[in-house]
């Protein structure tokens, strides 16, 4: 397991999956230190009473800043419709912090009581 952390950009609105909508999928995006941008899938799960998927949906818009405080990297492999074997890396998120300034992503802004952060 590779754990992963630092300050990412998101780069779509996070989006509810799941029956119990207790899953959180959105992308981010990241700058190496040549500044060039990587850019990954991130899942996050309700886990117990810690409902850390309805806070990032609460929360967080495309453009917002957050740091990914513990998180593991996810390597996916699927077949394409053409057959052809297809990879990606992902990140599993466990925690998280808000990052203050806003990045002018229009934020869902909500308050929010039941933070652990």
């Amino acid at each position: 397991m590779l754990k992963v952390y630092g300050l990412a950009r998101l780069t779509r609105d996070p989006e509810i999956k799941g029956n119990d909508g207790n899953i959180v999928k959105f992308g981010v995006a990241v700058n190496d230190y040549k500044k060039n941008p990587h850019y990954f899938d991130v899942t996050a799960f309700n886990m117990g009473s810690y409902e850390l998927a309805h806070i990032i949906d609460a929360n967080f818009s495309k453009g917002d800043q957050i740091f990914i405080k513990d998180a593991e990297l996810e390597y996916q492999t699927w077949d394409d419709k053409d057959g052809n074997k297809r990879h990606a890396v992902g990140i599993k998120l466990n925690r998280f912090e808000f990052v203050g300034g806003g990045g002018g992503g229009g934020g869902k802004k909500k308050e929010t009581d039941n933070s652990p952060f």
